[in-house]
């Protein structure tokens, strides 16, 4: 592993990027999402092609490029990059042992392309660590949007969209799906939600209740919001995301970036936080 400009990375955004226009929008995104949590950005590239001249040159192109888009997006942050022998897959998930957050970007969003081999969806369900996913054709607005179905599994990504709800000044909503009836979300999770929402003031919430499939759902909800978060209750294998697992189907069909987050993932103090209901309008 070559480490370049770099320093302590326990906290850091991660990017990978493999020289496509798909992969710079992904380390455009994170460069801002570290900047809205003091973070540094670490870039890292799979390149065990590079084993002559003409391969170490095209693995420093693209990550100079990278690098060069990051500082322009921000040029007061700190950006490390790495270049890593190993292949995409296997980099990205022990890089991401060490990251608050992983992103990626999903360059096609056909299901055929995506059986060829995509990358990101190979990693999804295999990191310790929340993981956005990135497209170009995304199209970044206002506001955080979560889906939950489980109060206690779902409780880091509760925690993640508050945080992320702070962090960027943003109003948050949380989703409740249910394709049985079309109700107020349970008392639970508002108690829940109440619980966060004493550990974060500042974040304006409302929760809505709604009938349909939750993939359905979130996809209609996420047109317009700045990210929508999701939980991911384990490893997924191609079969799965084809068959419609929530998070493996909304990487393909939200607006907006998607930031899913591992059913263990405490990355916040708050998260399985319940405490009183605040500021909660249903």
């Amino acid at each position: 592993m070559e480490r370049r400009h770099g320093s302590g990375d326990e906290h850091a955004v991660l990017v990978g990027v493999d020289g496509t226009t798909t992969a710079l929008h992904a380390v455009a995104w994170a460069a801002a999402e570290a900047d809205a949590h003091g973070a540094s950005l670490t870039i890292v590239h799979a390149a065990p092609y590079a084993v002559g001249e003409r391969g170490t040159r095209r693995a420093a192109g693209i990550l100079g490029r990278a690098r060069a888009v990051a500082q322009h997006e921000r040029p007061a942050l700190h950006v490390e990059t790495r270049r890593s022998e190993e292949q995409p897959l296997p980099a990205l998930v022990e890089e991401a042992g060490r990251a608050r957050l992983l992103v990626t970007g999903l360059i096609s969003e056909t299901i055929t392309d995506s059986v060829l081999g995509s990358v990101t969806l190979g990693v999804l369900g295999r990191t310790s660590c929340p993981l956005a996913v990135i497209r170009s054709s995304d199209v970044a607005g206002n506001g955080i949007v979560v889906g939950t179905s489980d109060v206690q599994a779902d409780a880091g990504a509760l925690a993640f969209a508050f945080a992320e709800a702070a962090a960027h000044g943003d109003e948050l909503t949380v989703v409740h799906a249910d394709v049985r009836r079309h109700a107020l979300p349970l008392i639970p999770l508002v108690e829940a939600v109440g619980g966060f929402s004493t550990r974060f003031p500042q974040v304006r919430v409302q929760i809505d209740g709604a009938r349909g499939r939750a993939a359905d759902v979130l996809a209609a909800r996420s047109t317009g919001a700045r990210m929508l978060v999701v939980g991911s209750r384990g490893p997924h294998n191609v079969s799965r995301v084809l068959l419609g697992s929530t998070s493996g189907t909304l990487v393909r069909t939200s607006a907006c970036p998607v930031v899913v987050v591992p059913h263990e993932h405490r990355g916040h103090p708050a998260a399985g936080a319940v405490g009183h209901r605040h500021d909660v309008s249903t």
